[in-house]
C-alpha cells in the first residue's frame, strides 16, 4: 500500500517515465502526449452502460494512441504486478487516492482509466469529469479484455 506519508515509492516504466505517488512527473521531450486543443479521434467510442457520462474505448483504441495519452491505472499496487500485470507506460494511481490527487493531474492532456474490468475505471473516469475533466476514457474491459486480445504486458507475476 502507498505510503501517506513524506516517503515517495518510485516506479520506473521506461526511460521515459519515473513516476511517484505524489504525482510529480518526469518525461522525456519526445514522449509526445498530446494537449486538448489536439484532440485524438477514438474509432471505437462508445457510452459505458453504468456511468451514463462516461465514454469507454476499447484497447485497440488505446494501443493505437498510447503514447499520445497518459494511461492511468486505479488498480492496487498487488494487481498492477498482479496475474494480469500492467500496460507498459501506465502509471499507478489506486482509485482510492484519486480524491486527493485528482487536481494533480493535468486538464489539458488526454487521460485513459484503466483496471481489471472497466469497473473501477470507469468510476474513475465519472469522477474525473465530475471535477472538470473533458478528454477523459475509460478502457473498455479493462486488463481482462487487454490479455484477452495478447497485447503487450508488463510486470507479471
Amino acid at each position: 500500500m502507498p505510503s501517506r506519508g513524506k516517503t515517495f515509492i518510485y516506479f520506473d516504466f521506461s526511460e521515459e517515465f519515473v513516476y511517484n505517488i505524489s504525482l510529480n512527473w518526469s518525461k522525456n521531450s519526445n514522449m509526445g502526449l498530446l494537449k486538448m486543443d489536439q484532440k485524438i479521434e477514438f474509432k471505437t467510442k462508445i457510452k459505458n452502460p453504468n456511468f451514463p457520462a462516461v465514454t469507454d474505448i476499447s484497447p485497440e483504441d488505446v494501443v493505437s494512441h498510447k503514447t499520445k495519452v497518459r494511461l492511468i491505472d486505479v488498480r492496487r499496487p498487488d494487481e498492477y504486478e498482479g496475474e494480469l500485470g500492467h500496460i507498459p507506460g501506465a502509471e499507478l494511481l489506486t482509485l482510492d487516492y484519486l480524491p486527493q490527487k485528482i487536481s494533480e493531474l493535468p486538464k489539458d492532456e488526454t487521460i485513459v482509466f484503466i483496471c481489471r474490468s472497466g469497473q473501477r475505471s470507469g468510476q474513475a473516469t465519472a469522477f474525473a469529469l465530475e471535477n472538470g475533466f473533458k478528454d477523459v476514457y475509460n478502457m473498455k474491459g479493462g486488463m481482462l479484455l487487454w490479455n484477452e486480445l495478447n497485447l503487450e504486458t508488463e510486470g507479471k507475476s
